[in-house]
């Protein structure tokens, strides 16, 4: 029995370790390794021997991948294996919220160049230097006069790039096509005594005068030299006579003519500009009464006519360009131009009619009596425009007898 005991105890051990086994302790292991604060990122993954991951993103098949930043390191390497993912908040912006704003600064702006003179395009002649001078004297800036000499020539200065001029004066035959070709500037209202009188507004070439305002005004007519022209000639139909259109010089300017002979009748005729082989020193001279008495009337043994059946009107338009350098004094310079005082002068200058009331009060008797420049209602009443629609007239087959 002494025997038996002993065995049942070591039994009974065995059998109770069986039914309750005890966890051996856990091994002590050692705390990471961290890095100094002064360590860089780079550093601090050579000391945990872990290489950063590196994803790159390619451009394109034939460009460089381009590298992106190491991930910064958040801890050891066992902890981020079996931690699971973070949860993604959005950043904390509760220390920012009484930040003062950020102070943004507009970018540099480039500051327009000074306008030191403006320039002005005109027909050749008609701005004389002392008017120029009163011009510059008025806007306090320099002026500067180009010219020109026909209407191709104003067309293609006009046309050219910025920065253009301040100011044009031109014939109204090319407003339209300026207009179209969005060339020109709206016109700033005139003063009340500043603008033209009714009559000459609202025409077909600018209905609402938007884009230009007629300064001045001239009419077609015929300078002869008596002692040279035995043939009557009076009238518009008599210039087209053998006898004398074969010694007239016109214009090179087959609507003009075409409208001419409109006003001597022959509207359906063949006379051709061929048919007039004169040239600037021809006795017969067929031009505006102001460019004829400019060039002649100074001039011994000239005449000048203005036929009853009425002429062909020349007005003188200002417009303002679409690229003008500086509009803003391009509408000063326009109320400036229709000072009376300036238009009255060249008026004068240029043996022109004016379109200003206010203006033509300052007249000369001798300008407001000459009745070539200034025509009885009657006359006036039967001038008309060049308009679109004449064409050119085909060489002639016979010459038209006088009629």
């Amino acid at each position: 029995m002494k025997r038996i005991f002993p065995l049942l105890a070591v039994w009974a051990l065995a059998l109770l370790a069986a039914c309750h086994p005890t966890a051996p302790a856990p091994k002590a292991t050692p705390p990471p390794a961290t890095p100094p604060a002064t360590e860089s990122i780079s550093t601090a993954t050579a000391a945990l021997n872990l290489a950063p991951a590196v994803p790159t993103a390619t451009a394109s098949l034939t460009t460089s991948p381009v590298e992106l930043p190491p991930t910064p390191l958040l801890g050891p390497a066992a902890a981020q294996t079996n931690a699971p993912p973070a949860l993604i908040t959005a950043p904390d912006t509760s220390a920012a919220t009484n930040a003062a704003p950020a102070i943004v600064l507009p970018p540099p702006t480039i500051a327009p160049a000074k306008v030191t003179s403006l320039r002005v395009l005109a027909p050749e002649g008609q701005i004389s230097d002392g008017l120029r001078q009163d011009l510059a004297t008025k806007m306090g800036i320099e002026v500067q006069i180009e010219t020109y000499s026909g209407l191709e020539e104003a067309a293609k200065k006009l046309a050219a790039p910025a920065p253009g001029y301040a100011l044009a004066l031109v014939s109204y035959r090319l407003i339209p096509h300026l207009v179209s070709e969005q060339r020109l500037a709206p016109l700033p209202a005139l003063p009340t005594i500043r603008q033209p009188a009714p009559k000459y507004l609202h025409h077909f070439y600018d209905r609402d005068n938007k884009y230009s305002l007629p300064y001045a005004f001239s009419l077609a007519g015929i300078a002869v030299r008596a002692a040279d022209v035995k043939a009557p000639l009076s009238q518009w139909n008599q210039l087209f006579s053998e006898a004398n259109y074969k010694v007239a010089h016109l214009p090179d300017d087959a609507a003009l003519e075409s409208s001419l002979l409109a006003k001597a009748g022959l509207r359906n005729s063949s006379v051709g500009s061929s048919a007039a082989a004169g040239d600037g020193n021809s006795p017969i001279q067929v031009d505006s009464i102001a460019h004829l008495k400019k060039k002649l009337a100074a001039q011994p043994g000239w005449r000048f006519v203005l036929p009853g059946e009425g002429s062909i009107i020349y007005m003188n338009c200002a417009v303002i360009p679409a690229n003008s350098p500086a509009p803003e004094k391009s509408a000063v310079l326009l109320t400036e131009f229709f000072t009376p005082e300036i238009v009255a002068r060249l008026a004068e200058e240029n043996y022109l009619g004016v379109t200003q009331l206010a203006a033509y009060k300052l007249l000369a008797p001798a300008s407001v009596g000459d009745s070539l420049i200034y025509p009885p209602e009657r006359i006036l009443d039967k001038c008309t425009f060049v308009r679109p629609g004449y064409r050119p007239i085909p060489a002639p087959e016979a010459t038209p007898t006088n009629r």
